[in-house]
């Protein structure tokens, strides 16, 4: 798996670099990977995993930029030597993971150069993939329910700038119920869809969580992490979605609600970890989205957040 030098050569640009990065915490194109680091990462793969499948689920391309939509699932092997633990879930102990299955939803953000890969932002919803390893939680939903395409932007909408540029960075418009009528279409769904996202009467809803209830997410999300903030990076339009690449930071500061079958001392979206061992601690690290634009409003959107980053900075200091 991932060991071919002449396809990694036809596929990576030579200063090949990725984000995050598992094997150098170093900034600026020296940490690469490059091709020698892309073909070690792969080769740790083959100890960590196996039955390892990829699929990809959605591609665009928009100019020199692709993204990628994906579905990973495999069965976790042991810890690679001389590393302290699994890259992907800092802080939990090898055998409450081992042999266990998993099956989440991931997202690639590549720059091309010359039809290589010259720059990458690599996302997998790794917390999706605990919640099944350690709480027995399955079948996640990683598809949308399909709709018509939608008119093709021309303009960034103004519900993508109401979304970030004021419900996730203010935490006064957090509260604020006429901007998310603004923002989300009345039967919104995200994707992919947890357990813990709400009951499962109406996790099987086609739009779910709906206008109410991501309204609800974010504010208790808001609760743990009172200092939240979204800061978008790069924006891009992809016919009837736009794509948004964002820093996210903040500090946790409340355990937050308890859902049904999460242990009372954890963060829902932080499982396996004690709850004390996060409090007081601050991180900043990125979050990909795609949202699919209706009427000016997101109707659906695909979204991940870079927990392992944020996990590695609050617990070890990385």
């Amino acid at each position: 798996y991932g060991q071919n030098q002449t396809l990694i050569n036809e596929t990576f640009a030579e200063d090949f670099n990725m984000r995050p990065n598992g094997l150098s915490p170093q900034k600026g194109l020296h940490a690469g990977p490059l091709r020698n680091g892309i073909k070690q990462w792969f080769s740790l793969k083959n100890v960590m995993y196996k039955d390892i499948n990829m699929t990809r689920m959605y591609t665009a391309e928009v100019g020199d930029v692709v993204l990628v939509v994906g579905n990973l699932t495999a069965k976790m092997n042991h810890i690679p030597p001389g590393l302290p633990g699994y890259p992907q879930y800092p802080g939990i102990p090898e055998h409450k993971l081992r042999n266990k299955h998993f099956n989440i939803l991931t997202m690639d953000l590549h720059v091309m150069d010359n039809d290589k890969i010259r720059r990458q932002w690599h996302f997998a919803d790794h917390q999706l993939g605990l919640k099944q390893m350690l709480a027995g939680e399955q079948n996640p939903s990683l598809t949308h329910q399909y709709i018509p395409r939608g008119k093709v932007l021309e303009t960034i909408p103004e519900s993508i700038y109401t979304l970030y540029d004021r419900i996730l960075k203010n935490p006064q418009d957090t509260q604020n119920d006429r901007l998310f009528e603004e923002v989300y279409a009345e039967d919104f769904s995200k994707r992919p869809i947890k357990m813990a996202d709400h009951d499962d009467v109406f996790r099987t809803q086609q739009g779910f969580p709906g206008r109410e209830g991501v309204k609800q997410m974010v504010r208790d999300f808001r609760d743990v992490i009172p200092d939240f903030e979204m800061e978008r990076k790069s924006t891009i339009l992809h016919e009837d979605a736009v794509i948004v690449l964002s820093k996210m930071s903040g500090t946790i500061q409340n355990i937050g609600k308890i859902y049904d079958g999460q242990k009372e001392n954890e963060i829902s979206f932080l499982p396996g970890i004690p709850a004390e061992k996060f409090m007081g601690k601050r991180f900043e690290t990125m979050h990909l989205a795609v949202h699919c634009i209706r009427d000016g409003k997101i109707k659906q959107n695909y979204h991940i957040e870079d927990w392992s980053t944020a996990i590695h900075q609050m617990l070890y200091n990385r």
